[in-house]
């Protein structure tokens, strides 16, 4: 039968009985109408979460830009007060002193200039005062029985290995001070000391500063570049300690 034919039969057909056509019609846009509603709500869907994902990448950026500004802002003004405040002796806890008495090759308080300014501020991370040798962290913690907790920097470095950054986030929670406290013994040291150099990976340039967590015979339970992030500095030093069966 030929189309024309097959056309004027159709016709007939909706000539006799037009319910069929108004029937057929509707169900036939029915059916497009929930396959385009589909089709358009998925699409509308996928471009709403790429939205919402664009919009928080973007939180996040400035939340950590502003976060940034802050610190180097605080950073910076602690500087010139310590800087202003010339050979008197910056107020610390007494626990820090009782500290400082006994590690005597720790470096001293008195604010006379930028760089011992820089050591006050590192220092402050701490509840205690870190060594500043490899040698006498592992030492103490033959005696105590405890980790050491070495932060390993380039001296020589513009920023330092991004020290202050980096480290001043990472114990940036006072939970992650008293882990550290209670669980190790802490050491900034410079990267041209023998035995830390020892510890720097041949392909590390030390662009930001080493964290190596060790025991105290020497053996290197974690090595990773400091993480400049408190949620994750809480989290690792609670993983180290757990891994050694501290807890």
């Amino acid at each position: 039968m030929s189309l024309p034919e097959l056309l004027n039969q159709y016709w007939d057909v909706i000539a006799k009985n037009p319910v069929f056509f108004i029937t057929t019609a509707f169900v036939f846009s029915g059916i497009g109408f929930y396959f385009a509603k589909l089709v358009y709500g998925a699409i509308a869907n996928i471009a709403r979460e790429r939205l919402e994902a664009a919009r928080d990448d973007a939180a996040r950026l400035e939340r950590a830009k502003r976060e940034e500004s802050e610190t180097v802002s605080k950073l910076r003004e602690e500087l010139e007060k310590r800087s202003q405040g010339g050979s008197h002796s910056r107020q610390v806890p007494i626990e820090q002193r009782k500290s400082a008495a006994e590690k005597p090759n720790s470096i001293g308080l008195k604010v006379a200039d930028g760089g011992s300014a820089k050591a006050s501020v590192v220092d402050s991370f701490f509840l205690s005062i870190p060594h500043r040798s490899l040698e006498d962290a592992l030492d103490e913690a033959r005696k105590v029985h405890k980790l050491v907790f070495a932060v390993i920097y380039d001296e020589s470095h513009p920023r330092q290995s991004k020290l202050t950054y980096s480290l001043g986030y990472f114990m940036e929670y006072h939970t992650t001070k008293k882990l550290v406290d209670e669980y190790f013994i802490p050491a900034v040291v410079k990267a041209s000391n023998e035995k830390a150099a020892e510890l720097v990976p041949s392909d590390d340039p030390l662009e930001n500063c080493l964290w190596v967590v060790m025991t105290s015979a020497g053996e290197v339970l974690r090595r990773e570049g400091v993480y400049a992030n408190p949620d994750e500095g809480l989290k690792r030093v609670r993983a180290v300690i757990a891994s050694a069966g501290k807890i």
